[in-house]
């Protein structure tokens, strides 16, 4: 009986000892660590934004299908000259719309 007595005892010790030494370790850990210096940093993210804005602009008729070839015939070289130079002027304007409408485009 008294060795029972004094096994209990002992394993009443090193249960003790036992679970004094895991608080010790674990009481380490509960320390507060060094302080943390909070400071605000600007990040660059790319976003993916569509490069087209806007609608693309419509084609330029072409001075076949906008005059009709009798009235072609009729025109005087001042007209003709007057009227190729108007298309002309069309179409850099829609070259610049769609430079404009596409320029994000890369």
């Amino acid at each position: 009986m008294k060795a029972i007595q004094k096994l209990k005892a002992l394993v009443s010790v090193t249960l003790s000892l036992m679970l004094f030494s895991c608080i010790s370790a674990l009481g380490g850990c509960a320390r507060p660590s060094a302080p943390i210096a909070e400071r605000i940093v600007q990040v660059s993210v790319p976003v993916t934004v569509p490069c087209v804005s806007g609608k693309r602009p419509d084609a330029v008729r072409p001075l076949s299908v906008a005059i009709p070839q009798a009235e072609w015939d009729g025109l005087s070289p001042k007209q003709k000259a007057e009227a190729v130079s108007a298309q002309a002027l069309r179409h850099q304007n829609r070259a610049d719309a769609i430079e404009a409408a596409t320029g994000a485009c890369q």
